[in-house]
């Protein structure tokens, strides 16, 4: 397209930045961040189905509602899978040890895996006719309640912690670090192990009260003892007792009407769930053990556990959430290294976070080594990752690619280097890997669905994937679906308006969304059991311009830089904005200097269908912002350019263009470069945006005067509405 410029406008935003250092430090504070279900360091599992929780030392584990269990963080985890149960049975309760685990089948059987010291991956023999009816494990043993009221210990014993019980009157057990505690069906609690703290001081209960729950402290991050111990009182109060240097044993008062129903104690933080579902944490700090994430309107805590060093809380809607101490994945993201930042982050069971110095930390499910990518040659380096169920790909900086995990359906056999062109884009199904070519062509193995052919001259230009189905875009702005379409009705894309693109796509587990050249998004599909997949309505104004999938459904970023769920918005920290939004268990984005384009003011009254300005993205460092400019009736337009609201070379601004001949039309813009639109009745016109830091923060304006006969002014011309981009990094 032909261009006037006066001057280039390229030139013009450097020089007009001289002096903004007060831009700059915004830079620094770039990170990635989980909002409005709690901080980063928050795990939402992939599955909303679970019923049960455990929290160890370093790692978390959950069972499901199909008996299935479900371990993250590190001991036995990263070294021996889950066993299998036979056909028909199925797990229902787990405890974690410091490097073992204990499992109660349905039907009352144990299973034991992980370090076989003291024996502790072997179970003894239960008597005939006799089940387990619960368990517990401390760090080096495992108590386990059986069916007639007996207790059975075995493992370590060199604090004496283990207890067995004859008698028939037990009730329930509790297993810490060094000391372990059996409840009596007369309400009456025994205590057993180190007591150097006084956790096995049982006090004497309130006058007509009787236990009815107990909890022992794991190990204590301060020292090898420390522990305290935790009775639930059948009028819902609390009681604790031992060590409480960190005030682990100082309990909350409760809001009239509200009681305590569940406990758990950490190393040194207590949990104790209310009878409102809310969750009190007291106790230490150090990891954010005690920071309870926030939850969405009308979904509240129904359990809870927790480990050394954090907390994990089941929700309502089925889903485990984890914060504080997360160095091994028993949460989620890991603390940093000082001076750098997470900018990037492909998040999901296994999950891989990119910080500022170029390297990645890989964190969550390892069953199948899926979170253990190769080493790379010196020179080449990851640049992207995507996971599926039990295998991950990773795509380098020279194109290649590298495969790693399951194996099972000849998910890793894509080849390392492309054969006529470089890997550009990856993705991975349950049970395949896709990756785009430079050339647009895509390989995916194994292929038990053929890509959709594509015609002449055009080429694929992005992948996405679901659980069971990928998705295309094509050059031509149209969409392709392909793979098992289950109910979800995937593969039948909405038809695309005229004059309008596809310019984005994105794949939840049975859904797809696209984003279209008008800014505005289209979601099909639906799995009966997720229908929550509604795209987020943006106030007037306002546009789209990302797209991501989290446990809430669809996630919008607008041009204001606002984040959106269908059922949320994500508020940003003062000085900051959300600069990219990513697939993931929460609602995780991007936060740094703020990068928006939005309405600076009306042009022309009428005028909301002639010369519409909508962005693709946000305006960034190092990037072509383009917008896509809608309405031009006789296929021409002339965009203005400028870096001032205050003045023109025709004037001060805003300027009335009624003498003119362009009645209650506003120039809003200042006119240092404008581009002839000419061809189409839509254009794109991109920008180039230098990668130069001073240019943080610095603003830019655009307007178009569009031509049309429909107009009712004697020049029969409109003024767009003016808007306004902010440059973000």
């Amino acid at each position: 397209m032909p261009h006037r410029r006066r001057p280039a406008l390229i030139l013009l935003l450097p020089s007009f930045l001289a002096g903004v250092g007060s831009f700059l430090p915004l830079v620094a504070q770039s990170q990635v961040r989980s909002h409005g279900i709690g901080k980063f360091d928050v795990l939402q599992t992939m599955h909303q189905d679970y019923v049960h929780i455990a929290g160890g030392r370093l790692a978390s584990a959950a069972v499901r509602s199909n008996g299935a269990i479900e371990v993250w963080g590190y001991g036995f985890h990263h070294t021996q899978p889950v066993p299998a149960l036979p056909p028909g049975e199925s797990y229902v309760e787990v405890s974690l040890g410091l490097d073992h685990a204990l499992a109660r089948t349905a039907n009352g059987g144990l299973v034991a895996w992980g370090t076989s010291y003291q024996g502790l991956d072997t179970v003894p023999p239960l008597p005939p006719g006799i089940v387990a009816t619960a368990i517990a494990s401390g760090q080096d043993y495992n108590v386990v309640l059986l069916s007639n009221g007996n207790v059975w210990s075995w493992g370590g014993n060199v604090w004496g912690q283990q207890q067995s019980s004859g008698t028939g009157t037990v009730i329930a057990i509790a297993a810490g670090r060094s000391h372990s505690l059996l409840l009596h069906n007369g309400g009456n609690v025994t205590a057993a192990g180190d007591n150097s703290s006084g956790q096995c001081a049982v006090p004497p209960l309130p006058p007509g009260t009787a236990f009815v729950a107990v909890a022992a402290s794991s190990e204590a991050p301060t020292g090898p003892t420390n522990g305290f111990s935790l009775g639930l009182l059948s009028n819902g109060a609390l009681l604790a007792w031992g060590d409480n240097q960190h005030g682990q044993c100082t309990v909350p008062s409760l809001p009239n009407g509200v009681q305590y129903v569940a406990i758990a104690a950490g190393g040194a933080h207590s949990l104790a769930l209310r009878s409102n579902g809310t969750i009190a944490a007291f106790g230490a700090n150090h990891f954010g053990q005690r920071d309870v994430p926030a939850l969405p309107p009308g979904v509240t805590w129904v359990a809870i556990t927790a480990g050394q060093l954090h907390s994990l809380g089941l929700r309502s809607d089925g889903l485990v959430m984890g914060w504080g101490n997360n160095s091994v994945g028993q949460c989620n993201l890991p603390p940093l290294p000082s001076g750098l930042e997470y900018v990037g982050i492909a998040n999901g069971a296994t999950s891989f976070a990119f910080r500022s110095d170029g390297s990645f930390v890989a964190f969550g499910n390892n069953n199948y080594g899926q979170a253990a990518p190769p080493a790379v040659p010196p020179g080449k380096r990851y640049v992207a990752f995507a996971s599926a169920t039990t295998h991950s790909v990773g795509l380098l900086s020279n194109g290649e690619l590298r495969s790693f995990g399951s194996n099972a359906q000849s998910q890793l056999s894509l080849p390392n280097v492309a054969t006529t062109s470089s890997y550009i884009a990856i993705e991975a199904t349950s049970y395949s890997s896709l990756a785009l070519r430079a050339d647009g062509q895509i390989v995916q193995t194994p292929s038990p669905f053929a890509i959709p052919a594509l015609p002449p001259g055009v080429t694929y230009v992005e992948i996405a994937a679901g659980n069971h189905h990928a998705m295309a875009r094509r050059s031509d702005g149209n969409v392709v679906v392909w793979g098992q379409n289950l109910t979800c009705q995937c593969l039948t894309v909405p038809a695309l308006p005229t004059g309008l693109k596809y310019v984005e796509i994105e794949a939840g587990p049975y859904e797809c969304a696209a984003r279209r050249s008008d800014g505005s998004v289209v979601a099909w599909g639906a799995y009966p059991a997720e229908p929550g997949f509604v795209v987020p309505s943006l106030p007037a104004g306002l546009t789209a311009v990302e797209l991501a999938v989290s446990e809430h459904g669809l996630v919008v970023r607008g041009s204001d830089g606002s984040v959106r769920t269908a059922t949320m918005q994500v508020a940003a920290p003062p000085g900051l904005g959300h600069v990219a939004v990513f697939s993931g268990w929460g609602v995780v984005t991007r936060l740094g200097p703020p990068s928006t384009y939005t309405t600076l003011g009306t042009g022309c009254p009428g005028n909301s269908t002639l010369g519409r300005l909508v962005p693709r993205d946000t305006p960034r460092l190092g990037t072509n912002f383009v917008v896509d400019v809608h309405g031009l009736p006789m296929q021409l337009g002339v965009l203005v350019l400028g870096l001032s609201t205050q003045t023109s070379s025709l004037g001060p601004l805003p300027l009335d263009l009624t003498a003119a001949g362009m009645p209650q039309c506003m120039l809003r813009v200042s006119d240092d470069a404008l581009v002839t639109l000419v061809g189409s009745t839509t254009m794109s016109h991109s920008l180039a945006i230098p990668a130069n830091l001073a240019l943080v923060g610095a603003q830019f304006h655009q307007q178009v005067l569009v031509p049309s006969p429909t107009v009712p002014n004697p020049l029969q011309m409109t003024l767009s509405e003016a808007m306004s981009g902010t440059i973000g990094q």
